[in-house]
């Protein structure tokens, strides 16, 4: 894609598509309290730019769009878009992978039983692929970046514990 569009508008049109994914699945959940929310997300994702993670950027694009796809009940466009998301970043993957989870644990099984295969397929490929091409690398965080990543979920926690509305929150 890079190739074709050229990375500075890759990485432009990812940052759009991330943010008009974010703000569709943020306005059907929360409804329009959640537009200071969706402007956060606009400016953090532009801001993301600098850190020049253009693939974490397309991937980000695809899981929400993925996400946005998953509402109205779409399972082949869902599956499609879990995968272009697992092509373009297995980070981004993996947090389709924890918010997904956290949906599923705020709903019924028979609504997430579809989207569940689709991403147990795409995860299945993603094995096979890390066995066929194993690789050595590290992840590169301290012990204390973890423990402050963990109190930031602990505070959501606590925030969200007895508002209804923020039942998928507090699941993710």
């Amino acid at each position: 894609l890079a190739a074709f569009f050229g990375i500075k508008l890759l990485a432009v049109l990812s940052v759009a598509g991330a943010t008009a994914a974010f703000t569709v699945v943020a306005e059907r959940t929360w409804g329009s309290a959640s537009i200071w929310a969706a402007r956060c997300f606009a400016v953090a994702a532009a801001a993301s730019v600098i850190s020049a993670a253009f693939l974490y950027g397309l991937g980000l694009a695809f899981a929400l769009t993925a996400l946005v796809a998953l509402s109205p009940g779409r399972p082949w466009i869902f599956a499609a878009l879990v995968a272009l998301t697992f092509a373009a970043s297995p980070l981004a993957f993996v947090l389709l992978l924890v918010i997904v989870a956290g949906i599923a644990a705020s709903r019924s099984r028979r609504d997430v039983a579809k989207p569940a295969f689709g991403i147990a397929c795409v995860g299945a490929v993603a094995v096979l692929l890390w066995r066929l091409f194993p690789g050595g690398g590290r992840f590169p965080f301290s012990t204390v970046e973890l423990l402050a990543a963990l109190a930031f979920c602990g505070i959501g926690l606590v925030l969200t514990w007895r508002v209804e509305r923020a039942r998928i929150l507090r699941s993710f």
